[in-house]
């Protein structure tokens, strides 16, 4: 008899927590939609809130790198396209790999901003950072940048991200 209600009990006890690791096995790469079905408020019901939670930031991370390799392979296409062919002209070889150099040294960037201590914000004076914004993307050719006006006193940013961030959006606007 002790036996038979230590069973039951025991199935009571483990069956939620059996329900979620079926339900978790049954998750797999190509189907991060799946989600456990959350029951009750005890312990197994907020291990269910959680591992939903962690399969939510996975998916959206799967969806970045999809999207960030798809536009890496548009980017990198032309310039790889200038490279192989024999009748590209020198100027024209160095300008592709100086523009593939440049999406990798992006990449880089991209990849390290999810590390902690990525950007350290500073107090910065705002008009002095928009005349080195100004440089930068002056120093990129092509175009007229003109300032027409900057604001006074200073923020909290991390100069050299803000800097980077800009030059690669002047560069996207070039291109």
């Amino acid at each position: 008899l002790t036996a038979g209600i230590a069973y039951v009990v025991a199935g009571q006890i483990l069956g939620p927590v059996l329900a979620v690791r079926r339900a978790a096995s049954r998750i797999t790469r190509a189907d991060l939609d799946r989600r456990i079905e959350v029951r009750g408020r005890d312990d197994v019901a907020a291990l269910a809130v959680t591992f939903n939670a962690m399969l939510d930031r996975l998916q959206q991370t799967f969806r970045v790198l999809q999207s960030l390799s798809a536009a890496a392979g548009r980017l990198l296409r032309a310039p790889l396209a200038v490279l192989g062919d024999e009748s590209t002209l020198p100027a024209e070889r160095d300008a592709a790999i100086a523009y593939i150099t440049t999406i990798l040294d992006d990449l880089d960037v991209l990849a390290g901003s999810q590390s902690p201590g990525f950007a350290v914000p500073v107090p910065t004076d705002v008009a002095e950072l928009t005349w080195q914004l100004a440089a930068d993307v002056r120093a990129l050719g092509c175009r007229e940048w003109i300032i027409e006006a900057t604001a006074g006193g200073t923020a909290e940013v991390d100069e050299l991200r803000v800097r980077q961030a800009v030059r690669c959006l002047a560069r996207g606007a070039l291109h």
